[in-house]
């Protein structure tokens, strides 16, 4: 029996980030996620540079993250939030009025208030929202583990 890959859509994360590649790299590492969509960079010619990079047909590579998502709602089974930290309570109010599930970098928000708000926003039996912890993704943690 073949089980299907998960489809994710990542917003931010593009080649030109700080960690695009860290979580590009991680979210493959056990083979079961594709990247099939994504709104990579603010910069046009570096988003479309990612996309072109990681594989993603171009006609699901956004300039904009809202078009991603409207677009993407019904084609991918997640969404990743990879764009500053101060930008990430506006991506996660937007997915979670959609219902949409959400894998968010850390940190989630930028601080009590927005962590406040986003309490009221989320309802457990509703939402999926997972937040990565990326460093499992590093060469020398996953070479420590072996040891202990």
């Amino acid at each position: 029996m073949t089980i299907r890959k998960l489809r994710v859509a990542f917003i931010g994360g593009g080649i030109n980030s700080a960690v695009g590649y860290v979580h590009f790299a991680a979210i493959q590492l056990d083979n079961k996620f594709d990247v099939v969509a994504g709104a990579f960079s603010r910069h046009s010619e570096s988003n479309r540079q990612t996309g072109e990079v990681w594989g993603v047909d171009a006609s699901r590579i956004y300039d904009d993250w809202r078009t991603c998502i409207e677009q993407e709602k019904g084609n991918v089974d997640a969404f990743v939030v990879l764009t500053p930290t101060p930008h990430h309570f506006e991506v996660l109010e937007t997915l979670l009025s959609l219902y949409m599930p959400v894998i968010c970098e850390k940190a989630l928000v930028s601080g009590p208030t927005e962590a406040k708000k986003l309490e009221l926003l989320y309802d457990a039996n509703k939402h999926f929202l997972a937040v990565t912890f990326n460093y499992s993704g590093y060469a020398m943690v996953r070479e420590t583990q072996r040891y202990y």
